[in-house]
């Protein structure tokens, strides 16, 4: 073959001329191959067993993927929404955002609209904050943590991306 300049025989127990092989992208470093004897491993075909290294499979720099989190309010859940609007609701008129609302159309500069506005502003991004944190519960299925599991789910990674 290419990589080792020799010539492969018959690759099928019954055959004369090679029939199979293993090809890579010029970007895959090869470290070794060999090819089996008739007879090793499954079936009526030689085995090949190529080493690849890891790093050429799967890079050297991982790009980390940033896990969002999910949002609770879902408008299109008319419970969820509800439940938000309600805590919402409760909230403003509990805290009298309206007051500020009144200060500022009352006030008799523009910086003191300005300050009564932005106050109302600030605190009802807080309330709305916090009510989409209360309007609905959101349930995961998370695997606990360990060296262990992050073994096998790296290796499981590795193998999909090579089939």
């Amino acid at each position: 073959g290419d990589y080792t300049g020799k010539q492969l025989g018959a690759t099928y127990f019954r055959g004369s001329q090679p029939i199979d092989g293993v090809w890579a992208t010029r970007d895959i470093e090869v470290l070794n191959a060999c090819v089996m004897p008739v007879g090793y491993g499954m079936g009526d075909h030689r085995c090949f067993v190529v080493d690849f290294s890891l790093s050429s499979l799967v890079g050297r720099s991982l790009v980390r993927v940033k896990k969002l989190k999910a949002r609770r309010l879902n408008t299109k859940l008319p419970r969820v929404a509800e439940r938000y609007n309600e805590l919402l609701e409760k909230n403003l008129i509990r805290h009298r955002v309206d007051d500020d609302h009144r200060a500022a159309y009352l006030a008799k500069t523009k910086e003191e609209a300005r300050t009564a506005l932005a106050s109302s502003e600030e605190k009802s991004k807080q309330y709305m904050a916090h009510a989409e944190l209360k309007c609905r519960k959101i349930k995961a299925g998370r695997i606990p943590f360990s060296a262990e599991s992050v073994t096998w789910i790296k290796r499981s990674e590795v193998y999909r991306t090579l089939l």
